[in-house]
């Protein structure tokens, strides 16, 4: 385990995230509320639910019914029968 100086100098790296999506999940933590397109809006989903933020999921889940796409809801129905994404109450 490395010691508390080193832990604070290592960087935490998200590759797997855009800035864009990055950025509304921590103005959601920060603020309890969010602005984002629907260019990230499934992104934003995605890590509300990976996170465990309830309210964000309920409001992107929203969003993205508005305006999903055939394609979209083709990878949504992937990730519903992977278990990774779970119905929305």
């Amino acid at each position: 385990m490395l010691s508390q100086s080193q832990e604070a100098q290592a960087p935490l790296l998200l590759s797997h995230v855009q800035p864009e999506v990055f950025l509304a999940v921590i103005e959601y933590l920060y603020t309890n509320s969010v602005t984002f397109n629907n260019a990230i809006a499934l992104e934003v989903l995605t890590s509300s639910i990976e996170y465990g933020l309830n309210d964000l999921r309920k409001f992107s889940s929203l969003l993205r019914c508005s305006t999903v796409t055939l394609s979209q809801m083709a990878a949504v129905q992937g990730l519903r029968r992977q278990g990774l994404f779970p119905p929305i109450k």
